[in-house]
């Protein structure tokens, strides 16, 4: 687990606390200042999230394969999720919960030319 994902669930372990104080009180002013807290967060989420997405192509035996490649939690880890994409094929796969933007880039790739190499697309 790298330090970011400590750190970030951290954070959300600090925030759920304090919702739980906030519904046991019901405090006015402690309810404003979480609710812009929670703005914050969930603008850093933005952020995070399209900072460690990746997204191209690559060219094999002639076809343009496109990929994405984005992080985001699941189940308290930060994990990334692939979608690669044969158009003229009209071919998608999806792949999901790499500890890496590589790791989902190369897996959703190789599970797209297994998919047109079983379709006869690719040799």
């Amino acid at each position: 687990m790298s330090f970011m994902t400590i750190s970030i669930n951290v954070a959300l372990l600090q925030l759920l606390c304090v919702l739980n104080c906030r519904e046991a009180l019901d405090l006015g002013a402690v309810g404003d200042k979480i609710a812009k807290t929670m703005h914050v967060l969930e603008e850093a989420k933005k952020v995070i999230y399209k900072a460690t997405g990746d997204s191209g192509s690559v060219e094999i035996q002639g076809r343009t394969l496109q990929y994405e490649v984005k992080g985001g939690f699941y189940k308290w880890e930060y994990q990334y999720t692939g979608k690669a994409w044969d158009s003229a094929a009209q071919i998608t796969v999806k792949s999901k919960g790499w500890e890496s933007s590589g790791g989902a880039r190369e897996h959703v790739l190789e599970d797209l030319v297994a998919e047109l190499r079983k379709k006869g697309f690719l040799k």
